[in-house]
Formats: C-alpha cells, structure tokens, sequence
C-alpha cells in the first residue's frame, strides 16, 4: 500500500476528496484503453489504488468509482488474466472490495465475479510457478468468493466451495481479514 492508501485507511473521510479529486484523474488514464501494449507498471499502479479507494474510501468515494471499477476489473482479468498474476489479485481484491461495501444483493456484477473467481480457482495449477508454488491470487479469488457468500445471495454449492477452500494459506494480509470475517458469521 502506497501513502495515498496508507491515507485513506487511517482518514478516509478526510482524505478522499483529494484523492478523487487529484490522484483518480491521473491515475486512471493508464485504464481508459486497456491493451497489452500499455504500459504495464501504469496499470497496475492504477489498479492499486482503485483498489484503495473501494477498500477505504469515504461512501461518497466508493459510491462514484463502483460503477466503472466492476467493470473495468472484469476486463483487466480478461485482458491480463493468463499473463500477470499480479493483475489476477489486484483485479480479483477489488471485485471482492466491490461485493463487501455493496449492500445485500446488490452487487450488480455477482455472477460475472462468481464465474470469474470459478474459473480462476478450477484452474489452480496455472497459477503455480516452476517451483510449484501457488500464487497468492488465488487466495484473494478465495477471499472474493467468501464476501460474496456473506454478503449477497448465493447458492449451498457456493457456499460449500468457499469452505472447501479454508484455510488460506498463501496470503499472509488476506488470511486474517477472511478468517475474522468467517468467524463473525460463525457468531452471528
């Protein structure tokens, strides 16, 4: 997290005017016209702090950017899907940000992230290296899965798929908050 995330989680009311207001216009040229060619360090700086702004942001922030974020995630992860697992968390984070703040079976892009999050973890040894190591992607796709399952309407399998997939195991920043968030309904 960069000091304009490290501002919005510790002052989001404070903060996100300016943020919205200096940083997004900036920021977000880099996600107009996605393609492979684009400058990819640009990208993902810029995913970096959509994702911020949907995970800290004041609601007013939140509610400005949702409408173009859902989408835009959705067509980051066709676009760099099979290349950049970085993009794959980055853009997999920020739709699971996206269906925690939406209210109760409201979030308009639940099936698409449900199909997405499915083929990312049904196809888990893609997203190993050489070493056979598993990239943290696909715990945020967990994790994306999870505040889906909390949030919004879904299905027994759903729901069964995500508790097959506990503990997480690889993200060492995600493992916590999903875990809290498990046994939170476990209380509830």
């Amino acid at each position: 997290m960069d000091i304009a995330g490290t501002l919005l989680k510790c002052m989001p009311e404070q903060c996100s005017g300016q943020v919205q207001q200096k940083m997004i216009p900036i920021y977000m040229k880099a996600l107009m016209n996605v393609n492979k060619k684009d400058n990819e360090t640009a990208v993902l700086d810029a995913l970096c702090l959509l994702c911020d702004c949907l995970e800290f942001g004041s609601d007013a922030l939140f509610n400005d950017i949702a409408p173009q974020a859902g989408p835009k995630m959705i067509e980051i992860l066709e676009v760099f899907g099979k290349t950049r697992f970085d993009f794959v968390q980055t853009g997999v984070f920020a739709l699971g940000c996206l269906a925690q703040r939406k209210p109760a079976g409201q979030f308009e892009l639940q099936q698409q992230t449900l199909a997405t999050v499915a083929s990312i973890l049904n196809n888990a040894e893609f997203f190993k290296n050489e070493k056979g190591q598993v990239h943290t992607c696909l715990d945020n796709a967990v994790s994306c899965l999870g505040k889906i399952v909390y949030m919004h309407p879904v299905d027994t399998e759903t729901v069964t798929t995500f508790l097959s997939k506990l503990p997480l195991q690889i993200d060492d920043e995600e493992a916590p908050c999903v875990h809290k968030l498990f046994f939170k309904q476990i209380q509830a």
